[in-house]
């Protein structure tokens, strides 16, 4: 896929994760376009969004670490939040498509076979940083999985509210999820 086609679905993902209905027109200038261009990229809605899906679907799959990768969670880690900051639009928009589905198959926790798939090879990411003394065990490595992505939502949410800047993200992130909002010592917080 060239660079100038993987900037529209990109542009396009934002638009619909911001207006979920848009038609093509409002697609069409929600990524700064003609409609003819829109209709020479993808003829229908329909087509676009689905354009938008398999991209967006193959770019998450894409960050993650393969898992015959090297055993160093760290650099993994790193990579794998540039790369999920990178896509952030469309991860943003997978999530939205998620929310929507699920509201309308009355099923609030709905989650997509891919959307599945994506969080068991998170899960096995996080269980070997724990195997390998890197992430910690006091937790399940599924706790931290849905952690991270927290945080990456949350950073994502605070970009497009202008609360962050997108140059700050991937710090943002991994500051967030591997030191916590603490200063200074890391205690251990006293639980009730």
């Amino acid at each position: 896929m060239s660079q100038d086609d993987q900037r529209l679905i990109r542009l396009l993902a934002a638009t619909l994760t911001r207006r979920p209905r848009s038609n093509l027109t409002e697609l069409a200038a929600g990524a700064g376009i003609s409609r003819a261009t829109l209709y020479r990229f993808a003829p229908t809605r329909a087509a676009i969004v689905e354009k938008v899906t398999a991209e967006a679907w193959g770019r998450l799959q894409a960050a993650l670490p393969e898992e015959d990768a090297p055993p160093d969670p760290m650099a993994s880690l790193r990579r794998m939040t540039h790369a999920l900051v990178e896509d952030l639009d469309l991860v943003i928009y997978i999530v939205n498509e998620m929310g929507m589905e699920g509201a309308e198959r009355g099923n609030t926790y709905y989650a997509a076979p891919e959307w599945e798939q994506f969080q068991a090879r998170l899960d096995a990411f996080f269980l070997h940083g724990q195997q390998h003394g890197v992430f910690g065990i006091e937790m399940p490595a599924s706790w931290w999985s849905d952690f991270y992505l927290s945080c990456l939502f949350g950073a994502g949410w605070a970009v497009a509210t202008g609360r962050l800047a997108q140059a700050s993200v991937v710090r943002a992130v991994l500051t967030s999820f591997l030191e916590g909002a603490r200063s200074g010592s890391r205690m251990q917080p006293s639980v009730p």
